[in-house]
């Protein structure tokens, strides 16, 4: 007897076990930047009292996007594309959001910019 809530599309199952197998590297990269997005929320969460808004802010921004990280990966593996577009538009609009924090309105930004908040506007 099937219990409420637990059911799954056998078709959905095997669709989503196919992408795995075809794509396993693709997903072994989603594991680790998934895996290294924990690490580095784990290391700022053992920095001690922030007492600054801006790696408050950061902080903040980063605890968002592994969550949101890890929403897609799950929807990915879940063979759940369409759905995750939203999901992948809200994480680029993030990263749209660390940039303004990292380098102001400063343009173009490399590598060697500057994230000395005196230097932003």
């Amino acid at each position: 007897m099937a219990q409420s809530g637990l059911w799954r599309s056998p078709g959905g199952d095997a669709n989503a076990a196919a992408l795995q197998k075809q794509f396993a590297a693709g997903f072994e990269a989603i594991s680790e930047i998934d895996r290294i997005g924990h690490l580095l929320l784990f290391r700022a969460s053992q920095s001690g009292t922030i007492t600054q808004l801006d790696p408050m802010v950061g902080i903040a921004l980063l605890r968002r996007a592994v969550t949101m990280f890890n929403g897609l990966r799950t929807l990915f593996e879940a063979s759940a594309i369409d759905s995750g577009k939203a999901l992948a538009r809200a994480l680029f609009e993030l990263s749209l959001h660390y940039r303004c924090l990292a380098y102001g309105a400063m343009h173009p930004t490399s590598l060697e910019s500057p994230t000395n908040s005196d230097e932003r506007e």
